[in-house]
């Protein structure tokens, strides 16, 4: 594996870890201060996330509900996260149509990057 391709893989999982830690905080505060019920998506669903140009759609994948969110188009070169009940996928558009998994991850089990 190139030094490179080690750097963004290592930003890439940083970024997750970071996110997951703010979230975690976030949610921790709206819970303390808002008594709102969760909000519930279903097949189909688009969401824009306030204050972002990232969107998320709920979709079905491999028998599976999940949730993917990506920059607006074009996708080319930009990265989008796959989240299900079991797997984490962090993907990078090769054009607008194309996509690689450039992270795997299982919930409460494992993870590998793509070499």
């Amino acid at each position: 594996m190139t030094r490179s391709r080690r750097i963004l893989i290592g930003v890439v999982v940083a970024c997750l870890l970071g996110l997951s830690v703010f979230g975690s905080l976030v949610i921790r505060a709206a819970r303390a201060t808002n008594t709102a019920a969760p909000i519930v998506v279903n097949l189909g669903d688009l969401v824009q996330v306030a204050g972002t140009h990232v969107s998320c759609g709920v979709l079905r994948r491999s028998g599976a509900n999940v949730i993917q969110c990506v920059a607006p188009p074009p996708l080319r070169g930009t990265y989008g996260t796959v989240v299900g009940d079991r797997k984490v996928l962090v993907i990078r558009f090769r054009n607008d149509t194309t996509a690689k998994v450039v992270f795997t991850a299982i919930q409460k089990r494992r993870s590998s990057a793509c070499r």
